[in-house]
C-alpha cells in the first residue's frame, strides 16, 4: 500500500503566506490610529505649519481602508506638521511627500490620501499705552487669547501693571517714548529719547525705563517718527536691547524709520508693525482692519499688529472677530513667539 504523499500543493504555500501576511497587516493597521495619535500629540508641541485633514477626504480614505478614520472623530482635527516626521514618512512604512500646496500619503505604491496644507496664520497683537488703568488690561484679558501689553515707563501704575500682567501669564513689553516730528506740540512724555542725545544719555534713560518694567520681554517705540529716522541714536538704543537680550518691534510710525533695518544689521531679533488696528477708534473700522489682518496672516503666514489698551472699540472688535480667526486656523501668539517664527521662516 502506497504512502500518501506529504507534498503540499503549490497553491497551499501561497494561501498560508497570504493568510500570514494578512494577519500581520491587520495587526499593523490596527495599531496605526494609536501610532498617529502619539505622533500628533508629540507634534502638537511644535509651533509650525499646521496640517488640516479635510473631512471629506478622511471619510473617503476611511471607506477605502479605515486608516485615517480616527482623525475625524468629532469633526476636523488639526495636527501640527513636524517637518522631520514628514520627510521620514510614517514609521518608515508610509511614504509622505510634501508637494506644492499639499501632501500625498501612500503605502508603498498605493495612494491613500491627499491633503492640502492650511497655511496657518500667526497673529501677534501688541497693545500700547498701558500704565494708567488696570481695568483696561483686565478687559482685554477676558478675550482669553495671547496678548502682549506694552507699558509706558513713567505712568501711575507702571510697576504694578508690569507685575500683574506677568503674573497672569501675558507678555510684557516696554513702550519706549521717542521724539515725534510733531514735538513739542505732542510730548512723548517722561523717559523719552530725543534726536541729538549722546550715547551714554540714551543708555541711562533706557536702562532706567527697563528697571521700571523688569518683566519686559521686548521693546517697541512710543511715537518716535523723528527719532527712529536718526540712525546714530537708534543704533545706540538697539545695542542696549541686544545687551539685555530683548527683542524689538518697530512701531513703524514713520515710513523712513531706521529701526528694523538697523536691528537686523546688529543681529537683534526684530520685526515691524504691519497694521495699526485703531487709527479710527470705531468698532466697525477696527473690524475691517482685522479682516485684512486675517487675510494677510493666511496669505503670508504671520502678521504683527498694534492696538491700544484704552480704546474700547479695539476690544469689542477683537471680541467679535476672534472666532473667525480661530475657525480659519489662525492662531494668536505673543509678539516674541511671532519673532521666533519669522526667524525660522528666514532660515528655511
Amino acid at each position: 500500500m502506497k504512502k500518501k504523499s506529504l507534498r503540499r500543493r503549490p497553491g497551499s504555500f501561497l494561501l498560508i503566506f497570504f493568510l500570514t501576511a494578512s494577519s500581520a497587516g491587520l495587526l499593523f493597521f490596527r495599531d496605526l490610529p494609536g501610532f498617529f495619535k502619539k505622533k500628533a500629540e508629540l507634534s502638537s508641541k511644535i509651533r509650525n505649519r499646521t496640517l488640516l485633514f479635510d473631512e471629506k477626504s478622511c471619510f473617503a480614505a476611511g471607506r477605502s481602508g479605515g486608516l485615517f478614520s480616527w482623525i475625524i472623530k468629532g469633526g476636523k482635527r488639526r495636527l501640527d506638521q513636524e517637518r522631520d516626521f514628514i520627510k521620514k514618512g510614517f514609521s518608515g512604512k508610509f511614504l509622505v511627500k510634501e508637494e506644492k500646496g499639499g501632501l500625498s500619503v501612500s503605502y508603498r505604491k498605493i495612494n491613500l490620501l491627499e491633503v492640502k496644507f492650511l497655511q496657518v496664520g500667526l497673529v501677534a497683537v501688541l497693545l500700547d499705552d498701558a500704565g494708567n488703568s488696570r481695568k483696561d488690561i483686565e478687559r482685554f484679558m477676558n478675550l482669553e487669547i495671547p496678548l502682549t501689553f506694552s507699558i509706558l515707563p513713567n505712568e501711575r501704575y507702571t510697576s504694578e501693571l508690569d507685575s500683574f500682567i506677568n503674573s497672569r501669564g501675558y507678555e510684557v513689553f516696554l513702550h519706549q517714548p521717542m521724539e515725534p516730528r510733531s514735538y513739542p506740540k505732542e510730548d512723548p512724555g517722561k523717559g523719552s529719547l530725543f534726536v541729538g542725545m549722546k550715547e551714554d544719555e540714551i543708555e541711562r534713560i533706557v536702562e532706567k525705563n527697563l528697571s521700571r518694567v523688569p518683566h519686559a520681554r521686548g521693546v517697541n517705540n512710543h511715537m518716535g517718527s523723528r527719532f527712529t529716522e536718526w540712525s546714530p541714536g537708534m543704533k545706540s538704543f538697539l545695542k542696549i536691547l541686544k545687551k539685555e537680550k530683548l527683542v524689538f518691534i518697530d512701531s513703524y510710525t514713520s515710513p523712513r524709520t531706521r529701526g528694523y533695518a538697523l536691528a537686523v544689521e546688529l543681529g537683534l531679533p526684530a520685526w515691524k508693525n504691519q497694521y495699526f488696528l485703531d487709527n479710527i477708534a470705531e468698532k466697525e473700522a477696527v473690524r475691517k482692519v482685522l479682516s485684512r489682518v486675517r487675510e494677510h496672516a493666511e496669505r503670508e503666514g504671520f502678521a504683527a499688529v498694534i492696538g491700544h489698551t484704552h480704546r474700547r472699540a479695539t476690544y469689542e472688535a477683537l471680541k467679535e472677530e476672534k472666532e473667525l480667526f480661530l475657525k480659519s486656523g489662525t492662531q494668536f501668539v505673543f509678539m516674541s513667539e511671532l519673532l521666533e517664527e519669522t526667524e525660522e521662516e528666514e532660515k528655511r
